[in-house]
């Protein structure tokens, strides 16, 4: 009788271990300790895949491919693992990403926990039921240092041919040269980076067709010198190669991998497309003994499909971005960070220590004179 019942119970656990995708590794696994790891992450890209698919429909082969990428590594590990004889677990399946994300029992809400803990947003209005503030604990960003920064700015136009060859737009920002300058001459032609934007908005010195940089000095604050030029928003401003609105990787995983996604004025926004969570944060930079600080305004330098370089931005270990074109560059920034840091060039490369920090970190200066608070306007 014991051994008929003992035969049951593992026909049964062996049923249950088909039927649940996601099922944590057996104790049979402990042994393989990477094949466990890859397993979590499989369940991760699951989530991630449903959540892009939900959004972006059809721009999701990218985060499928990865998802594929994790099944078939795991095969591998599962097959040479040297314990692989007690690693029997079986391979988790990847989603079709059409499925809809698990909903809690509550069906007035609509918040949906992910598998790191997260909030992962409210319905794709982007609303959220109102619930109780979450105490924010402090947080040590960590800090990247040495890493290479060009200088761009509002109004540029260095590569018209490729889609993202100008600042008359941002990637959160359609008419983001106008809202910065107040200024609007024209409309960006078709067939043109920024197709159908205001232009004439220029952080610089402004001209016929052309918006040209200048030297920033502290006896104005590093604003802007021509008497043509009235800024209505940050001129420290910069960018990073994480674009939470427009790439659907950086968009699926945002509430997963940016350290703040939980905290006031963001937790709900997941699945919110007018609402970024990279707009308008604070970045402190060191330089040669010199710190500014500026608000992100745009997404890059990047190139393709490359916008989502979570691992670098937020990343714990100093990495390097994965981009490798404008000098291997992790950062853009403005004319006022680039004479308020000190570079050694007015439009060349230099390189620097940064880490992001909370509003209540920013001490006073120059770069609180005018704070950028519009969200998405696209």
């Amino acid at each position: 009788m014991n051994i008929l019942y003992l035969a049951g119970a593992a026909i049964l656990i062996a049923y249950l271990a088909s039927v649940f995708v996601h099922a944590l590794p057996s104790p049979d696994c402990a042994t393989c300790p990477k094949c466990n790891v890859l397993e979590k992450q499989i369940a991760r890209c699951n989530n991630i895949l449903n959540i892009c698919t939900a959004a972006f429909r059809h721009s999701c082969d990218n985060v499928k491919s990865r998802c594929e990428k994790k099944v078939n590594d795991l095969k591998k590990c599962q097959t040479s693992c040297e314990e692989r004889k007690s690693c029997t677990s079986s391979s988790p399946a990847i989603s079709n990403g059409t499925s809809s994300l698990p909903q809690n029992n509550d069906s007035d809400s609509n918040v949906t926990p992910n598998s790191a803990g997260y909030d992962i947003g409210a319905d794709e209005s982007g609303s959220a039921p109102p619930s109780p503030p979450p105490t924010v604990t402090k947080k040590a960003y960590p800090l990247h240092t040495n890493i290479v920064a060009t200088t761009f700015w509002v109004g540029e136009i260095f590569d018209p041919d490729i889609p993202d060859g100008s600042q008359v737009c941002s990637t959160y920002d359609s008419q983001w040269a106008f809202h910065w300058s107040g200024v609007n001459t024209g409309t960006a032609g078709n067939g043109t980076s920024c197709e159908g934007s205001p232009t004439g908005g220029c952080d610089g010195i402004p001209g016929a067709s052309k918006c040209e940089t200048e030297v920033r000095t502290s006896a104005n604050g590093f604003f802007p010198t021509s008497p043509d030029v009235h800024p209505q928003e940050n001129p420290f401003y910069l960018d990073l190669p994480f674009d939470d609105i427009n790439d659907p990787i950086a968009f699926a995983e945002r509430a997963i991998v940016i350290p703040w996604a939980n905290d006031p004025g963001y937790s709900g926004q997941a699945r919110n497309q007018s609402f970024s969570y990279m707009k308008n944060r604070w970045v402190k930079l060191m330089k040669s003994g010199r710190t500014c600080y500026g608000q992100v305004q745009d997404a890059g330098p990047s190139h393709d499909d490359l916008y989502h370089d979570s691992a670098y931005v937020f990343g714990s270990d100093d990495g390097r971005p994965v981009q490798t074109q404008f000098n291997n560059a992790g950062m853009d920034v403005s004319p006022a960070l680039n004479g308020c840091l000190g570079f050694a060039e007015l439009n060349g490369v230099d390189r620097v220590d940064w880490q992001f920090v909370d509003d209540a970190d920013v001490p006073d200066g120059p770069w609180k004179k005018i704070v950028t608070t519009r969200q998405v306007f696209n």
